[in-house]
């Protein structure tokens, strides 16, 4: 029984002295309190006066995008990049005098925390002040927010440096009672979420079962759809084929006719090819047979052509045939045909006209040949051509039956005579038929044998 009363008693004098300790505590501080009001701040204290929350606060106030800039330089109280920060702190400097409180608290605060991380402390606790002065003008539900509690961290940093360890308590107390005012908020919008999704999620439960029992419903009305949408996409399928069936004859009829073209083409110059001669020479000769026209072969090949090639190149030979080519079509009649046989060879059939006019357009061809200005890389070249030129009718004379081959071929004998001759003139076989034929060259380039 003793024991007991001694326990209980024990107890009470703890709990009493406790008391009378905690009460002498808070009396110590309060004189402090009122000491450091009544007296200056000595020079190595920092400048800074902490104040309660008075119960009413100003509304939450609008960050100017500049200043909130100037915030997003710093991380949790610590500016992360000090020279872009000391440059926007240069041009705010200018603008700062049309701050809000809330800006004005913000732009003091990095910029003694700059002077903080740059170890000036006197200037980082000056600072503070300033920013202090525009803190009961803030709200308080601005003041609990991290961009701003987390300015008081630094502050306390700031006073443990200048040995002010009495502001750095109560700055860091005010540190961590926005932080708690923070947490709790932040607690308090989560758990809002929270319910907010459990109301939802038994509004869609509720909804779930209101879907449900119009899903059959929906279901019967999309099946009808699906079955009218396939019919519509069937027809859309089988015009659509047929489009495309259409398109493909279209394009096959285009490549026929592109290919037939190309078959009779030649594709350097663009004149006809041997294939294209030899067709029309063939409907010509016929022609010849039916109405008596004159029939005449005009066959031109090109001097020194190969020298062209091997001291210019192939590129200013090809320059030399399209050339060439261009003249000759200049020359001819919409009626005559100008092909190229191979090489630097060129014939024409010039239907309804004689030898004696056959030899007029191969002369103004190699007048035209021979003065035209060739020029290849700022060079000029010479160029000259040899023509033989020949008659239906002639060569008829010495066959029954003349054929377009021996036209070609009378017309190649007389201009490889042109070549024997030196080259840049006209020959007709008529010529050579007169000086006999033991004269003529025994030359075996028959272009009948080419085909």
């Amino acid at each position: 029984m003793n024991s007991r009363i001694f326990l209980i008693v024990f107890c009470f004098a703890i709990f009493t002295g406790t008391a009378i300790a905690w009460q002498v505590q808070d009396n110590n501080l309060q004189i402090a309190e009122s000491s450091n009001s009544n007296s200056p701040i000595p020079q190595a204290g920092l400048s800074i006066a902490l104040k309660e929350p008075q119960e009413k606060k100003p509304e939450v106030v609008t960050i100017a995008p500049m200043v909130k800039r100037y915030v997003a330089l710093t991380n949790k109280g610590r500016v992360t990049d000090l020279t872009q920060a000391k440059e926007l702190s240069a041009k705010l400097v200018s603008l700062s005098d049309g701050f809000n409180a809330a800006e004005q608290f913000l732009f003091y605060s990095v910029r003694a925390t700059i002077a903080y991380q740059e170890q000036r402390y006197q200037i980082s606790g000056q600072l503070f002040k300033r920013a202090l002065e525009y803190q009961d003008q803030i709200a308080e539900q601005q003041l609990a927010r991290p961009e701003f509690y987390y300015f008081y961290r630094t502050w306390a940093n700031a006073a443990t440096e200048l040995l002010d360890f009495k502001r750095a308590y109560l700055a860091e107390d005010k540190y961590y009672q926005y932080f708690k005012i923070d947490s709790k908020q932040a607690q308090k919008s989560k758990i809002a979420a929270l319910d907010e999704k459990y109301q939802m999620t038994i509004k869609q439960k509720q909804n779930q079962l209101l879907d449900d029992a119009t899903e059959l419903e929906a279901l019967k009305i999309e099946s009808l759809r699906q079955e009218q949408d396939a019919r519509h996409y069937k027809t859309v399928i089988l015009v659509v084929g047929l489009i495309v069936f259409v398109l493909l004859i279209i394009r096959q009829l285009r490549l026929r006719r592109k290919l037939a073209v190309l078959e009779k083409t030649d594709s350097l110059t663009g004149l006809f090819n041997r294939s294209a001669l030899f067709d029309y020479g063939e409907r010509a000769l016929q022609k010849h047979r039916e109405q008596s026209n004159p029939l005449s072969c005009l066959l031109f090949d090109l001097d020194n052509f190969k020298q062209i090639n091997d001291d210019y190149g192939h590129d200013a030979g090809d320059l030399v045939l399209r050339t060439v080519a261009d003249l000759a079509n200049e020359v001819m009649r919409t009626r005559d045909l100008l092909a190229r046989i191979g090489g630097e060879e060129f014939i024409a059939v010039l239907p309804v006209i004689g030898i004696e006019q056959a030899k007029a357009i191969a002369e103004r061809l190699r007048e035209k040949i021979a003065e035209h200005d060739y020029q290849f890389q700022g060079q000029k070249l010479s160029v000259k051509a040899s023509f033989g030129v020949a008659e239906l009718a002639q060569i008829e004379q010495n066959q029954e039956q003349a054929s377009f081959d021996s036209l070609v071929s009378a017309a190649d004998v007389s201009m490889y005579r042109a070549k024997q001759l030196g080259g840049n003139k006209v020959c007709c076989f008529s010529d050579l038929m007169s000086s006999g034929t033991d004269s003529l060259p025994n030359r075996e380039h028959v272009l009948a044998n080419r085909r």
